[in-house]
């Protein structure tokens, strides 16, 4: 036993390991097989994490070559003048988003549609991010290094006509892009890692 003693005053030191409850779930075991993933690191689907969240999850963007011509398509966001109502800015709202803009919109080859059937090493969840998530891809494309200096898709409607976008390149803040009429601008698909 180990004691301390301050100006005559002397405590007793105990060593008992103290178990705290940190509001782990029973499923929390089981996610990802027990992996927590870090920065730039391969993540299940073969994609590259650029997000971990405090759980150990996050976000993994589409690995280079995801398409046969190995470059990230240019598509139109969704339908001429289509409000698309509910979608979201948050992280962990782009597949949402996503969902909504597929079943408004029967237009093929729209962002949301080629990132929502993408299947990648036999993962399908994959999906167009929210202007936050694409906001998160954007501070860490260093760690996702076949992003192309150009404008990026979000899956968040600005206005009936517009959506937000981010340019990777040359440093431009996020705008709002006309939705059909900008038809440069890219999708780079990402999918949670839970």
């Amino acid at each position: 036993m180990n004691k301390l003693c301050i100006k005559g005053i002397c405590v007793l030191l105990l060593s008992i390991p103290i178990l705290l409850n940190v509001g782990c779930s029973k499923d929390d075991d089981d996610k990802n097989g027990g992996k927590v993933y870090t920065l730039g690191e391969t993540g299940p689907a073969g994609g590259i994490v650029f997000y971990v969240n405090p759980a150990g999850g996050g976000l993994e963007a589409a690995p280079a070559g995801w398409t046969v011509t190995g470059n990230d398509p240019s598509a139109s966001w969704g339908c001429v003048d289509l409000d698309v109502e509910g979608t979201s800015e948050e992280i962990g709202s782009g597949m949402a988003n996503t969902q909504l803009i597929v079943n408004a919109c029967n237009t093929e080859n729209i962002a949301a549609k080629i990132a929502n059937n993408l299947v990648h090493n036999g993962f399908d969840d994959w999906y167009l991010p929210s202007i936050e998530e694409l906001m998160l891809l954007y501070q860490n494309s260093e760690l996702v290094v076949d992003l192309s200096p150009s404008w990026y898709w979000s899956s968040s409607q600005t206005s009936p006509t517009s959506a937000w976008a981010r340019h990777f390149g040359i440093g431009m803040p996020a705008e709002g892009r006309n939705k059909v009429t900008a038809s440069n601008v890219r999708v780079r698909p990402i999918r949670t890692i839970n």
